[in-house]
């Protein structure tokens, strides 16, 4: 048996993926026979019972696992925008998990953790307490002092686990153990549904008679700083046929959007609708609503390998993604999806041609995904993730 702490300073709250996928790879990590988990984070919010079953509800966690919800000081600094701030409560988050690992050091064998602002700990779990540490690789970051504590992370590690192929390649060099266990799962099985996409069109109160493009998700941008490339698709409408209609949906700000400045600037405002950020559940019935599901650059980056394509293979719709190394980890140009050049308007529109001109293709291409998200489960990152421990640990 390894006892394992998963460390981090997430609001368990948050409406980001990420929060999503640690809480399902602690469920798949938690469902391992020989794998003991406890997730701690220095958000107070799950400090009793009720919050901590809403939490799981809300990420649809069936098997629920041990979780620590820290009152730490940084809890006094979460919501501030402000860099000074953001810092201090980053520094009070570190004091706080130095704490909890100290006063749990007997019950703790190794660490798992996937932020590089919380290296202090790391490095006082590793080199004082003598513990294992594994690091979840998930980006190559602009800003150099953050990148350099990525590195570090990565160097400092017993194993790395990368989320794509080629964020491996990239920290090779670095660390050579590692893994690559993608970041997400296709959950196909939330997608199953008897009625068509127009009855969910009409439930969202989207015009009928139109060809629906569908994105969801982020339309601003990356935590990196990087554009989505949303605004790549926009650009690409003029050339599409007049019933074409794209709806990108993640809007987070009032009033018009930059995306609607643009359609508008280019004569095609009535070819988009952004849709305000909505829940999860939402989210599938926009999925569902669709005639094709779009997937822009996410910011292009090594790491940059986003969620919603293993979820949209399960949807049994047609998909257009940009060509970026981390898409073709998982898409196939012409078998499970289109591949499109982004940053060129007529590839996008091509592409949408194709899908609408050749109905053999688009059967085979959905079936090929719905096939292939088959191989992107929790279960399987869970085994993956737990295997890797115990070897490191052994």
């Amino acid at each position: 048996m390894v006892s394992v702490v998963y460390l981090t300073r997430i609001n368990f709250f948050s409406d980001k993926a990420h929060v999503h996928t640690i809480a399902k790879t602690c469920e798949a990590l938690s469902g391992i026979s020989d794998i003991t988990l406890t997730f701690v984070s220095t958000d107070n919010s799950l400090a009793h019972t009720k919050e901590k079953n809403s939490f799981f509800t809300l990420h649809e966690v069936s098997k629920s696992f041990n979780i620590v919800s820290l009152n730490s000081f940084s809890n006094l600094y979460k919501n501030s925008t402000s860099f000074f701030i953001y810092n201090l409560g980053t520094l009070f988050a570190n004091f706080s998990l130095i704490k909890y690992v100290w006063e749990n050091r007997k019950h703790i064998e190794v660490v798992y953790f996937r932020d590089h602002l919380i290296l202090p700990v790391i490095f006082f779990a590793k080199y004082i307490l003598h513990k294992k540490v594994v690091y979840e690789s998930h980006y190559v970051l602009t800003k150099k002092f953050g990148q350099w504590l990525t590195e570090k992370s990565v160097c400092i590690s017993d194993g790395v686990v990368a989320i794509t192929i080629a964020l491996r390649e990239y920290y090779f060099r670095f660390n050579k153990n590692s893994i690559v266990s993608f970041c997400a799962s296709s959950d196909k099985e939330r997608f199953i549904t008897v009625n068509p996409n127009t009855y969910y069109q009409e439930k969202l109160g989207l015009p009928l008679g139109r060809f629906y493009l569908v994105y969801t998700g982020n339309i601003d941008v990356t935590g990196n700083g990087d554009s989505y490339g949303v605004e790549d698709v926009v650009k690409s409408l003029p050339l599409m046929s007049g019933d074409v209609c794209f709806v990108a949906v993640g809007k987070k700000n009032n009033g018009l959007h930059p995306l609607e400045i643009l359609a508008t600037s280019l004569g095609v405002s009535n070819k988009l609708i952004c849709i305000p950020w909505v829940s999860r559940e939402k989210a599938i019935e926009y999925i569902l609503s669709s005639d094709v599901l779009i997937i822009p650059k996410s910011g292009g980056k090594v790491g940059n390998s986003p969620t919603k394509m293993f979820e949209y293979l399960g949807a049994r719709r047609p998909i257009v993604a940009a060509n970026t190394t981390p898409m073709k980890e998982v898409l196939q140009d012409g078998i499970n999806a289109l591949l499109v050049d982004y940053s060129h308007p007529q590839a996008w529109s091509d592409a949408i041609k194709d899908i609408r001109s050749k109905p053999d293709l688009v059967i085979e291409m959905v079936n090929n995904a719905y096939k292939d998200a088959d191989m992107y489960t929790w279960e399987k990152r869970g085994s993956d993730i737990s295997e890797f421990i115990k070897k490191i640990y052994a």
